[in-house]
């Protein structure tokens, strides 16, 4: 790829990713009606641009056994921020740092663990790095869409409606 712009092919192979990374080239070819070699070769040029930067799970930390996640909402330097934000990831039990770019709460730290005092824990080491914590919230669900959402269906696929 020449640049970041993705066409309908690309949009449809990262629609199918998104909902199951671990489909198969074939299997994906099939439901959007190219080839596998199509895919393979779409997938590599999306990876090699950056525009699919890893692929992961995602885990239920309720069934496998933890609490349910915490959000601390944090106010922290803009001029720290990033280096913040690399350290908060650092600490045991959390699992996603998000940088902000308005507003106070411009860090978004995601942790969980088995106890109570474990969020404790991980809210008395981000104040030790110099981190305000404004806002302290327990997630209920976290629901997920892949990008073919931001368009009106689902690209390379026909609607279920």
């Amino acid at each position: 790829m020449e640049d970041s712009r993705i066409d309908d092919v690309d949009r449809a192979i990262l629609h199918h990713l998104q909902r199951d990374a671990r489909l198969t080239a074939t299997e994906i070819g099939e439901r959007i009606g190219v080839s596998d070699t199509t895919v393979r070769n779409r997938i590599e040029a999306l990876e090699g641009d950056g525009v699919v930067e890893s692929y992961t799970a995602v885990v239920d930390y309720e069934r496998a056994g933890y609490q349910r996640p915490f959000h601390f909402t944090c106010s922290v330097p803009i001029v720290d921020r990033e280096e913040v934000a690399r350290d908060a990831i650092a600490i045991p039990g959390v699992v996603g740092v998000t940088e902000r770019m308005t507003g106070r709460g411009n860090l978004l730290v995601e942790a969980v663990g088995k106890h109570p005092d474990d969020v404790t824990r991980v809210a008395r080491r981000l104040t030790e790095l110099g981190v305000e914590v404004v806002d302290e919230t327990v997630v209920r669900t976290t629901l997920h869409a892949p990008l073919s959402y931001l368009d009106d269906g689902e690209p390379g696929t026909e609607s279920e409606n």
